[in-house]
């Protein structure tokens, strides 16, 4: 597994376990800050379309785990 596989796991482990722990909110904030501070500086102003499907697709599943941990929505 070369070192931009395993980058891309364990942002989508990161951003999965906050929309577990805090909500999918949280999740996306964290992902739009990161992404918005990686296209800054490491893609000259463009927005890596791959790391923004993937981060939506881990917060998607960190809300899906989180629902069906709590059996389901709390008001």
């Amino acid at each position: 597994m070369n070192k931009k596989t395993r980058h891309n796991i364990f942002g989508m482990v990161v951003y999965m376990g906050i929309a577990m722990l805090f909500g999918g909110g949280f999740g996306l904030l964290a992902l739009i800050v990161h992404e918005d501070n990686d296209r800054c500086h490491y893609y000259h102003g463009v927005w890596n379309r791959g790391d923004l499907l993937r981060g939506c697709v881990a917060v998607a599943v960190g809300m899906a785990l989180r629902y069906w941990m709590k059996g389901g929505v709390l008001w």
